[in-house]
């Protein structure tokens, strides 16, 4: 038989398949290459193999979010057959129904959660289909997280008890999907969250960064912020940002309503900017009239040094509220410190209404068991707040428990693991459990409580990335399975160093 002749096959058996030949420029290929479009090979794939491909091809078009008429483009097709000539790609429709439905149906099964877990809840209106949303996200004991599920009340008013039938209907698939028992709420302090909170079963928890974003806003006239933005739009276009950038500044950011900590950032970015900016003036280069003057307006510039100073502790509250492993407890113990600089005494009580509905009685609670906390920062109304609830909380047993752990008997577990060293919350309760069943088991469940809702707010930029105006036909439901396929595929896309 000559070197390249093709052996004959019998009918039934794969075809011979002329692999594509190789661009002529790689002139650094080696030999091996060089003779490779001169061979040819048999492949055949079967039809479990495909449907095998058809999954992984479907992870990576859903977890890298790339459209999903990718599958009928030329290039596509081409490029699977350098790769495998025999594999049979899926139609786009094959995979924004068949395959879609059963990686989200595997995305939806595969995530595991403890005995009790905590219910993230917001809304969000989704610009690109014109509809509000509610999603709800779990958190479990470990900080994991995980979607759960995503409603449309286009149309429908977010009142308190619509609210409510969801959190019902959450807990059912919660615990139909991941046998585990929601026992507590997260969500912001709008009005209906806080109805829905009243009437639900659960303990509502309102999100601690929301709370001090709230409190930011409050802290500098709203016209300041919108003067800092004033002048920082002369600056915004393609031109005066590369004049800007030139001159050692940097690109700008703007203050927004839907952005944590946004003034500060736009405050600072206007303060590291202002030399490049009297640079860029300085050459001939016109702006606005207005942001001009407050530009060489001193009196501005130091209320914006001030508006600085004002934020800075705040925001570093909210940046630490916004940490996944960020209990209540640790959320409430800042809290509880946060103070103003010298100087501010008019605005203490700002920081005082809001501390106060910051601090629930459940964060309280939690901080008071934390083995660290221990609730030393509390007032005499707050230890009367917590005790009331743990008297209500706790059995007979689980009181006998308290007063040990407030005592601190001699030669008591909670003793024991205090001379041990022992400051991690799960672990102190944990190892405490067994003697203290009751108690530990209160402690652990106020204690596996996120300080926010900053990982659903999280999902909801994940969802406007997935379902965006280019993709505006797609229905709430698609968009809804497309975001948690993407949003938990991303979870799991761990950098790996084997290549």
């Amino acid at each position: 038989m000559e070197q390249n002749s093709i052996p004959e096959v019998s009918e039934g058996v794969h075809k011979c398949i002329e692999p594509p030949k190789l661009m002529e420029t790689h002139t650094n290929a080696t030999q091996e290459n060089l003779d490779y479009k001169n061979r040819t090979f048999f492949d055949k794939i079967s039809k479990a193999e495909n449907e095998i491909a058809n999954r992984a091809l479907g992870k990576l078009i859903f977890g890298c979010n790339i459209p999903l008429s990718v599958v009928d483009s030329n290039h596509f097709k081409n490029f699977v057959k350098t790769l495998r000539p025999s594999y049979r790609p899926p139609v786009r429709k094959t995979l924004a129904t068949t395959i879609l439905d059963a990686e989200y149906e595997e995305c939806r099964t595969s995530l595991k959660f403890g005995e009790h877990s905590v219910l993230l809840i917001d809304g969000w209106k989704n610009e690109a289909a014109n509809t509000k949303n509610i999603a709800a996200m779990i958190h479990n004991a470990a900080g994991d997280i995980g979607f759960l599920d995503a409603w449309d009340l286009s149309g429908e008013s977010e009142t308190g008890s619509a609210l409510k039938d969801i959190v019902s209907q959450a807990i059912v698939s919660a615990r139909d999907l991941y046998n585990t028992e929601l026992y507590a709420v997260c969500s912001d302090n709008a009005a209906n969250m806080m109805k829905m909170g009243k009437i639900i079963d659960l303990w509502h928890i309102t999100c601690n960064s929301h709370t001090g974003n709230l409190l930011a806003k409050e802290l500098v006239p709203p016209q300041l912020a919108s003067r800092v933005n004033t002048l920082l739009k002369a600056f915004t276009s393609a031109d005066q940002e590369v004049r800007l950038l030139a001159y050692g500044g940097h690109r700008i950011t703007l203050a927004c309503e839907t952005r944590w900590c946004s003034n500060r950032d736009a405050f600072l970015c206007l303060q590291k900017n202002l030399p490049a900016m009297k640079k860029v003036v300085g050459q001939g280069v016109s702006i606005d009239p207005a942001a001009l003057q407050l530009m060489f307006d001193d009196n501005f510039m130091k209320q914006v040094s001030d508006g600085i100073q004002l934020f800075d502790p705040v925001c570093t509250l909210i940046n630490k509220c916004q940490q996944s492993k960020f209990s209540i407890a640790d959320a409430a113990e800042e809290w509880m410190q946060l103070r103003l600089p010298d100087g501010y005494i008019q605005l203490q009580k700002n920081v005082e209404k809001r501390r106060e509905q910051a601090l629930t009685t459940y964060g309280l609670a939690a901080n008071f068991l934390h083995p660290v906390y221990l609730g030393k920062r509390f007032s005499a109304e707050q230890h009367d707040e917590v005790e009331e609830f743990l008297l209500q909380e706790l059995d007979g047993q689980g009181l006998d428990d308290l007063a040990k752990f407030k005592s601190s008997t001699e030669h008591s577990i909670f003793q024991l693991l205090r001379e041990k060293g022992v400051v991690n919350p799960s672990s102190f309760w944990g190892l405490a459990q067994r003697k203290h069943p009751e108690i530990s088991k209160l402690a652990i469940k106020l204690l596996n409580i996120p300080a926010s809702s900053a990982q659903l707010e999280r999902a909801f930029s994940n969802w406007s990335y997935v379902h965006c105006p280019l993709r505006n036909r797609l229905t709430f439901e698609r968009s809804k399975k497309l975001l948690h396929v993407y949003h938990t595929l991303k979870l799991r896309d761990v950098p790996s160093d084997e290549y």
